[in-house]
């Protein structure tokens, strides 16, 4: 799409949402699946909350690996490739695919082509991957090593995740929306599940803590 919105913040999610928050905006989600049964629609519902509880439950990992099949994406899950437990349902499939169309369908009626995305990356101590003297404004080269990652619309929120380590930052992306999956608001936390692109990508370091920390 050329010449659509670039939006960034809480400001533009809520453009995004109509205002919605919370449990409003999922029930607005749901809405937007009119075409599908009811049974598609509560699995849509289940799996946008299991993500949020645990994107590394076994439900998680299979609505992952199936939304690369069905993309005919890599999958990828860090330096391992676990095999998901849960076999997912002929409606948890046709959710899959639901939650990502009526997303695109969402983002597209609002003439939107790009947001920006926050997250917050810590550890104990700086990874040997992170180069030392790591200042806000610089660059970084950053492997998701995974289908799917969570972001955040929220730049408060992605330092939240940062602030508990002796180590770590934020860095600050511009998300084609063809690559956003999902966008969750269950707990507030203004979240969009995003597919992580084929390769390494760079991203603007926004805050850091814990720069001249060793490895």
């Amino acid at each position: 799409m050329n010449g659509g919105l670039t939006l960034d913040g809480i400001k533009g999610l809520l453009y995004i949402t109509n205002d919605n928050v919370g449990e409003y905006f999922e029930d607005y989600m749901c809405s937007l699946m009119y075409e599908e049964s009811d049974e598609v629609v509560y699995a849509a519902l289940e799996l946008r909350a299991e993500w949020v509880s645990d994107s590394n439950s076994s439900i998680s990992l299979s609505m992952e690996k199936y939304l690369a099949e069905w993309l005919n994406l890599n999958y990828k899950h860090y330096s391992n490739l676990p095999i998901p437990k849960t076999i997912l349902t002929v409606n948890q499939k046709r959710a899959v695919e639901a939650i990502y169309k009526v997303t695109q369908k969402l983002l597209s009626s609002k003439k939107i082509q790009d947001v920006y995305l926050y997250r917050g990356f810590s550890w104990s101590h700086r990874p040997s991957w992170v180069k030392k003297g790591l200042q806000e404004g610089d660059t970084i080269t950053i492997d998701e090593q995974r289908t799917l990652s969570s972001w955040s619309f929220s730049r408060g929120i992605a330092e939240g995740f940062v602030r508990d380590n002796n180590f770590g930052f934020v860095v600050k992306a511009l998300m084609p929306i063809e690559r956003i999956f999902a966008i969750i608001d269950i707990t507030m936390e203004s979240e969009s599940v995003c597919i992580s692109h084929e390769e390494a990508e760079e991203f603007e370091v926004i805050l850091i803590i814990g720069g001249d920390e060793d490895e």
